[in-house]
């Protein structure tokens, strides 16, 4: 059991607080931190926690916020998690109908812009287990910062998911890809199948902000894309810079230990086309969670953190990829029950004090700082956080993303 579902109660807590014939099939083992090449940056990407969600004969329709537009893009579709067959019978792309407020109308799209994506020419990929699969480019130029809707039809098979996406999907019985408008549609707040859009750029220079329910955006307003990877890739634009950004936040993550950052850091930061940089926040769980299921001897020391700090930028650099390591948010006075201790606190400075003086990380973000309480710097400042002393609000990630300097993306 992953440290994901042992601890998603307790996520969950914080975040209140907060089929014709013939297919492509996609087979063998994926090698799990080759770095792509060519003209691709992710424009959009996820990390696919949990697999097997029970969705045969399904039509999944989801509206995704790309960070950097262009021409061409291709869609990754992952069944890294499963252990069966993933079966898609059909893929769309579209522009979705929105509200006068720029919300997404229930399953709805643009007809006129619905296009057919497809794998080695085909409509329909079977993708083995341990696999993922990219598509065939498609023509669908948009803008950076906007919206498109990508509509799949699951023939058989485990449909992973991030469980978490602050964003609202929707499911509905049968193809219905070519559909304008879902019928008898459910909505869902996951992120489903889907583990990344990619744009063709002659710039492929994809950021990578890896780490907890913080970068997940917990406490953020739903369907706003208001965590602070999604105000860096406004900040960018905004700037002319050709990056984009990929949120891979994990509500409940560990560091260290089964699930947690060091062990997926390959597949959830580096094999994304166009990696040029990752961004590292973690570490506030491992000293929380012991509290919380009440084994205080496995909170671990600064040391250790620090060691897994240092594996992540051996394995970066190893690479070329550039790291920069973010300090670990306050935590004082959260609502969650045994998550802070005397002794946490004290291994979370140490470890703020080696990110900022070690020199190890190709560059710092000074996340701890943006927005702890000038009078105790233990504790979120009172108009930043969600309510739980935890994770920030709206406020609390645009400051966090206001505090990156852009000059670390050259």
């Amino acid at each position: 059991m992953s440290v994901f579902n042992r601890l998603k109660p307790v996520m969950l807590a914080a975040a209140m607080l907060a089929t014709a014939a013939g297919p492509t099939i996609a087979q063998g083992k994926a090698p799990p931190a080759a770095r792509p090449s060519g003209n691709w940056a992710t424009s959009w990407g996820t990390a696919l926690a949990q697999a097997g969600a029970g969705l045969d004969n399904n039509t999944i329709r989801q509206v995704l916020r790309l960070s950097k537009g262009g021409e061409r893009f291709r869609i990754r579709i992952s069944n890294v998690l499963g252990t069966q067959p993933l079966r898609i019978g059909a893929v769309t792309i579209a522009r979705p109908l929105l509200t006068e407020r720029g919300q997404a109308l229930v399953g709805a799209v643009d007809a006129a812009t619905n296009v057919p994506v497809t794998f080695n020419g085909q409509a329909q990929i079977e993708i083995a287990p341990g696999m993922s699969a990219a598509s065939d480019p498609v023509a669908f130029p948009n803008s950076s910062l906007s919206d498109v809707t990508v509509s799949l039809f699951v023939a058989s098979g485990p449909v992973a998911r991030h469980a978490y996406s602050l964003a609202t999907a929707w499911t509905a019985a049968g193809n219905q890809t070519a559909e304008a408008r879902l019928s008898n549609a459910k909505e869902v707040t996951s992120w489903l199948a889907i583990s990344a859009v990619e744009v063709e750029t002659a710039n492929p220079r994809t950021i990578v902000a890896i780490g907890d329910s913080t970068t997940d955006g917990v406490g953020s307003t739903p369907n706003a894309n208001r965590r602070w990877p999604d105000y860096l890739a406004e900040r960018l634009a905004e700037a002319g810079r050709p990056y984009a950004v990929v949120n891979t936040g994990i509500g409940a993550n560990l560091l260290l230990g089964r699930g947690g950052v060091v062990e997926r850091f390959d597949r959830d930061a580096l094999s994304f086309e166009g990696v040029h940089s990752v961004i590292v926040l973690a570490g506030i769980n491992d000293f929380g969670f012991p509290g919380v299921t009440r084994q205080p001897q496995n909170l671990p020391t600064a040391d250790k953190i620090i060691a897994g700090l240092r594996d992540l930028i051996a394995r970066a650099h190893a690479k070329g990829v550039r790291i920069i390591g973010g300090t670990i948010m306050p935590y004082a006075g959260t609502k969650l029950p045994g998550y802070y201790s005397q002794e946490g606190e004290v291994q979370r400075r140490l470890v703020n004090d080696w990110i900022r003086k070690g020199r190890a990380f190709d560059g710092v973000i000074d996340f701890e700082a943006a927005v702890r309480d000038p009078k105790d710097p233990s504790r979120f400042a009172a108009d930043l956080h969600a309510g739980d002393f935890l994770h920030p609000n709206d406020a609390g990630y645009r400051r966090m993303a206001d505090a990156v300097d852009l000059r670390l993306f050259r």
